[in-house]
């Protein structure tokens, strides 16, 4: 081999890089541009279009980078795509119990948990007829009181007060996961009525929405196969609460619906959550419709519970399931029916059978008349009406933000059968063991976030 000759010197240091960006030729590039150089104003100013050329030449290399499929390294081997570091570690994934260090057991202190017996009702003073008037013209529906019953003198709510509220310093804050939206979050709460105002700053839930979820997770961790779900009268309101949240995960799959008193089963309403009619009582879907039906604080405003029951058991899949909340205000006394329906002098009309208790109505319409006061009774009397085993699920997390806050409970209801993708619930739950009574109790830790 002939030896290699050798070539001119190689140009290190400012010399080189000057001559390389002056060009092949070498145009003189100004002193000054390099560290240990000085340079004075007029160098600046020619330096400043080799500096917008330099940065333009990194643009264009980046874009055509981003744009062109990942080419082979030395190797021969495609570089894996670039992937962005995750700073948390629930970030943008699901609810996985993995993550969480939970357990469940068949608990029959159940109903001792809180403190109270729960509302009861005491004649009080006789009734004036512009307290009728206030409630109906709320309500925008016909009044009338049960005078067989009160003999003149109207039953009023006496309760011991909230029967869980937080007695430490407010505000109260906790970082914790929430379950709903998947995300770290502070929990604050400014009120002492955790149930309505213990909210995590990021996702605004509030603890039924999370308890629900959790029950949701563990006892059906297959429920984002489901091919339908129906939920009635979902809370549109929070773009990230619960239900944005099933129908962003469901899609066409996740079935949404509201209590029209005018319009016919099926209509479809002009909503953020595309809902349509249905009345829970009659429902206008085919048998076996449903994998999974959601309601939260919906059957205290039900005029014929036992019906609803009946229906939704019914539009469910054998082994299907109903998770649902109510607020359990009786406690261990029995089921008070506050309202029901009735006519006068031929016009259908609500007979109050005590001071009459109204709450937020979903659709606008003055607001959600209260007409049963449920006790932890509920279970025996979904089992006597639609033959499903029902159980009450008590969760206490400080993690989950699932603490101080009354009627917590989530109630599931499973229809008699086997479901080709959700095991036994008390398999789930409670590892097997038999929960002959319904109630069960949950803690649950999240392990990191």
């Amino acid at each position: 081999m002939g030896r290699r000759t050798a070539g001119p010197r190689r140009m290190r240091g400012p010399s080189r890089m000057r001559r390389g960006l002056g060009g092949q030729h070498g145009a003189r590039v100004p002193r000054g541009m390099f560290a240990g150089e000085a340079c004075s104003g007029s160098c600046m100013r020619e330096l400043l279009p080799w500096v917008v050329l330099y940065l333009c030449c990194r643009v264009i290399t980046y874009v055509r980078r981003r744009s062109a499929p990942s080419s082979p390294s030395k190797r021969g081997r495609a570089r894996p795509p670039r992937r962005r570091r995750r700073t948390q570690a629930f970030a943008r994934a699901p609810l996985a119990m993995k993550n969480l260090k939970w357990g469940c057991a068949c608990d029959g202190s159940f109903t001792f948990l809180t403190s109270g017996g729960g509302r009861s009702l005491q004649l009080g003073a006789p009734y004036q007829p512009s307290q009728l008037n206030q409630a109906t013209q709320r309500l925008k529906m016909p009044l009338a009181w049960d005078d067989d019953l009160l003999r003149g003198r109207i039953y009023r709510w006496t309760s011991p007060g909230p029967l869980q509220q937080f007695n430490g310093t407010l505000p109260h804050r906790v970082r914790g996961f929430d379950p709903v939206c998947r995300s770290p979050v502070v929990f604050q709460a400014d009120k002492r009525w955790f149930r309505d105002a213990y909210r995590s700053k990021r996702c605004r839930t509030i603890p039924r929405e999370r308890a629900l979820m959790f029950v949701l997770s563990a006892a059906l961790p297959n429920w984002r196969k489901a091919s339908a779900v129906h939920e009635s009268s979902p809370n549109s309101r929070n773009t990230l609460g619960l239900s944005h949240q099933l129908r962003r995960q469901l899609g066409s799959r996740y079935t949404a619906t509201q209590f029209h008193p005018s319009l016919p089963c099926g209509t479809p309403l002009n909503t953020s959550m595309n809902e349509s009619v249905a009345n829970l009582e009659s429902q206008c879907f085919a048998d076996s419709s449903f994998d999974l039906v959601i309601s939260q604080d919906v059957f205290e405003h039900i005029y014929d519970p036992a019906a609803a029951f009946s229906e939704i058991e019914r539009t469910l899949r054998p082994g299907g399931m109903h998770l649902f909340t109510v607020p359990v205000t009786s406690k261990r006394q029995p089921t008070f029916k506050a309202a029901s329906l009735g006519s006068l002098r031929g016009v259908a009309t609500t007979i109050l059978h005590a001071e009459p208790e109204i709450h937020l109505n979903p659709m606008g319409r003055g607001g959600s008349l209260v007409t049963h006061q449920w006790g932890y009774d509920i279970l025996s009397f979904v089992h006597k009406h639609s033959g499903m085993s029902t159980y009450a699920v008590y969760l206490e997390s400080r993690d989950l933000g699932v603490e101080h806050a009354e009627h917590r409970e989530v109630f599931v209801s499973v229809k008699k059968g086997r479901h080709r993708l959700f095991d036994s619930f008390q398999r789930s739950m409670l590892a097997g063991q038999k929960c002959r009574h319904g109630f069960i109790t949950c803690r649950a830790r999240a392990v990191a976030w």
